[in-house]
């Protein structure tokens, strides 16, 4: 009886690998290096095009990197090499580019494949580093990988500054929505008159504080509302303002309270000018790029130029289908206790440009009435739809893109059937208000 090996996924350290007795082992003339990404402990397994793992090295990233690279490059001299690996995050991004700079051809294995080969791969379902790296090559060596292309350097410019207006959009929302929840409290009667989140409320809440510091100054605080707003307030507004402010519907604050109030104010403030910079940098290189263009009079300018960085080319896309896989908006069926049968959109694409593309079908439903009178019916037919409308729309709207990036105009008639429709519902009939989603932010989208 064949005595099993002891210890089948043993590592060693990679500078401890002697390449010439590693070679003697196999006659392939093809070599693929599978690497299991992390931030610090890496491991990769070198195999033969029979799938034989022929050894299995680990290394401390970036500390003993050029160990490994010399490593690759003693064995892309005497064998055709190829790496391949997960896209990790952003983990393995040094990585690649330097076995690129290094002309070794890189490749990426999805990681949703790894996951559902685990079992297959020696019918154990669990999982560590260095069989992840035997799952990687295994797939990679029975052609489910792709190969790395890399990205521009305007796209990545453009990326970059999609991160940078999500990252201030999302912080503009908290700030928001904390001062809104503070506003409750000590001065309810004021989002009545302005929206939380305009300039002219956060501006003179910054300078105020509260409701007591207008009612004892009311000239001075009319003065700071008409600035603020550049006279844009009427006359009327301004007193109902002050008016309120001298009613008294909310809770005394304390002194600490106010400031904690006025800084806030003043921080969403910041943030809020913030959020302008970085759309108007974002648009400047939308309206500059050629993937971008077809899609500007349908999206605007920002989220054509974020969806873009997120997703590249819409034209590179094999069919509308793939599209609403990307954005994780196809279905899949939900059979656990009571939600089974039930129909849920996966969610494994980019969180990123769902964000976009949710508020781009906001807008779509708010200015097209086909889609308005749809969402409306879809409304009435089940009320407890909650988002289930706007996601519908964010699917179509999936599908009509990659249409649009080739240069076909927008016709919603194509995406939904008017037969049966109330074409004159107006976009006060579909203001759910949707869960998840506050009076401010359809504001913004409308």
């Amino acid at each position: 009886m064949k005595r099993k090996q002891k210890r089948p996924y043993r590592s060693v350290k990679v500078n401890s690998v002697r390449v010439d007795s590693l070679l003697e082992r196999t006659q392939s003339e093809r070599l693929l290096v599978a690497i299991d990404v992390a931030k610090e402990k890496m491991v990769a397994a070198v195999l033969d095009e029979d799938e034989r793992v022929l050894v299995t090295v680990k290394w401390s990233h970036p500390v003993e990197s050029e160990a490994f690279y010399d490593f690759v490059n003693r064995l892309g001299a005497e064998r055709r090499l190829e790496v391949v690996m997960e896209p990790t995050g952003t983990y393995g991004d040094a990585l690649r580019f330097h076995l690129r700079k290094r002309n070794v051809a890189v490749y990426q294995v999805s990681p949703k494949l790894v996951h559902d080969a685990r079992e297959l791969y020696d019918g154990v379902p669990s999982c560590h580093d260095s069989k992840s790296c035997g799952i990687i090559g295994m797939l990679h060596l029975n052609g489910r990988s792709r190969l790395f292309e890399g990205v521009s350097a305007a796209r990545r410019r453009m990326k970059a500054a999609t991160s940078t207006l999500y990252r201030y959009e999302k912080q503009f929302i908290r700030e928001r929505c904390q001062l809104a929840a503070m506003l409750a409290r000590f001065w309810p009667g004021l989002t009545d008159v302005l929206s939380v989140g305009t300039k002219s409320l956060l501006t003179f809440l910054s300078e105020m504080g509260s409701a007591a510091a207008v009612a004892a100054d009311p000239n001075r605080a009319r003065q700071i509302l008409l600035k603020a707003s550049k006279k844009a307030l009427s006359v009327a507004r301004v007193e109902e303002v002050l008016d309120n402010a001298a009613s008294g519907y909310g809770e005394v604050p304390c002194p600490e309270e106010v400031d904690a109030m006025r800084l806030l104010a003043g921080d969403a403030l910041r943030t809020r000018e913030r959020v302008g910079a970085a759309r108007k940098t974002l648009e400047s290189m939308a309206v500059k790029d050629e993937a971008t263009k077809p899609l500007i009079h349908l999206l605007g300018k920002a989220t054509s130029g974020a969806l873009v960085a997120e997703a590249g080319d819409l034209r590179d896309f094999d069919s509308p289908a793939s599209v609403v896989r990307f954005f994780g908006l196809n279905l899949k069926e939900v059979s656990s206790g009571q939600f089974k049968g039930r129909l849920r959109i996966t969610k494994r694409g980019s969180s990123r440009a769902r964000h976009y593309l949710f508020y781009a079908a906001l807008r779509l439903i708010y200015r097209d009435r086909i889609v308005r009178a749809w969402v409306a019916k879809k409304r009435a037919r089940s009320p407890s739809s909650g988002l289930n409308g706007v996601v519908a729309v964010m699917r179509k709207l999936a599908l009509a893109l990659w249409h649009v990036a080739r240069g076909n105009e927008f016709d919603a008639e194509k995406l939904y059937d008017i037969k049966h429709l109330n074409l004159t519902t107006s976009a006060k009939d579909v203001r759910l208000p949707i869960d998840g989603v506050d009076e401010e932010q359809l504001d913004d989208a409308a």
